[in-house]
């Protein structure tokens, strides 16, 4: 198949233009299609569905790509903005925005909402186009590591990511396949807001199971923890007020799931297998208990 005959993928994420964990998706998945990259200069995690309002952005061409790549000064849906409406444009209209894949689990509705590897993918459904967002899972006592490192690990680390980007091929493949499928079902109708979250295992294999999937949901622990008096953060606070005092992101290990079924993603999660939820944003309902 030429590259001129295979379909075109607009790529993002939100862990930045220099992870190895896009890179090795990147790869991946020329194999298969066309793919023009639009990624954030710098990591832009738990930014949710975050837009840049105020200032402007930088849009720049990366060297060193298999492919078309672009790195701009803004959110995972700055990118794929950008992406749409300012690289590719109207001549060159993707079918399908993919994001990912992320460093750690984009898991339960809490994690779920602020993800900024989900809201890239939300974005390309937003403009009527199926959309997947990857995601891999990290030994939790690794993960500092490894997100410093921006997902370079060692040779046995990183033929588990180069496993997981042949997985997110696979089922790039497949879940495109349905969305054809579908589409050919709705005779012109409009597609529905969709985002097929997928999650792999931290050891995810060529055997790893795909469970199809429901949103767990918690009780939201604390994300910041107060500094001590005298410890400081590096960054300047301004003028000294009376009271004030300092917090630093802090991610609690310790979560009251409140709805975790036997279909939950974290239950296909911690079972070894790879969890396909599909967020559909325009009937989704929220467990309450």
């Amino acid at each position: 198949m030429s590259t001129q005959q295979r379909p075109l993928l607009l790529v993002s994420n939100d862990d930045g233009i220099e992870s190895f964990f896009l890179k090795a998706l990147v790869d991946a998945l020329c194999e298969r299609y066309e793919v023009v990259v639009v990624a954030p200069a710098a990591e832009q995690s738990w930014v949710g569905r975050g837009v840049t309002r105020r200032g402007t952005l930088t849009a720049r061409p990366v060297e060193g790509w298999p492919c078309e790549a672009w790195s701009v000064s803004g959110t995972p849906s700055d990118c794929v903005q950008v992406g749409l409406h300012h690289i590719l444009g109207a001549t060159r209209r993707p079918h399908a925005v993919i994001s990912g894949m992320n460093l750690g689990m984009n898991i339960t509705l809490n994690l779920t909402l602020g993800s900024g590897t989900v809201a890239a993918a939300t974005e390309g459904a937003f403009a009527g186009l199926p959309s997947i967002a990857f995601s891999l899972g990290i030994e939790g006592e690794r993960f500092a590591e490894v997100s410093a490192a921006r997902g370079r690990r060692d040779e046995e680390g990183n033929a588990i990511t180069q496993a997981a980007a042949a997985r997110c091929l696979e089922l790039t493949q497949v879940i495109l396949a349905r969305e054809e499928r579908e589409a050919v079902a709705r005779e012109g109708a409009p597609r529905s807001c969709v985002v097929h979250n997928i999650n792999l295992p931290a050891h995810v294999s060529v055997t790893s199971e795909v469970r199809e999937t429901t949103l767990a949901s918690a009780l939201m622990p604390p994300l910041f923890e107060r500094l001590s008096p005298g410890e400081s953060t590096g960054e300047s606070t301004g003028e000294s007020v009376e009271g004030a005092f300092q917090l630093k992101f802090c991610f609690s290990k310790e979560w009251h799931h409140t709805h975790n079924p036997e279909s939950s993603d974290l239950r296909a999660l911690q079972a070894g297998a790879i969890s396909h939820c599909i967020l559909d944003w325009g009937g989704v309902s929220v467990p309450l208990t």
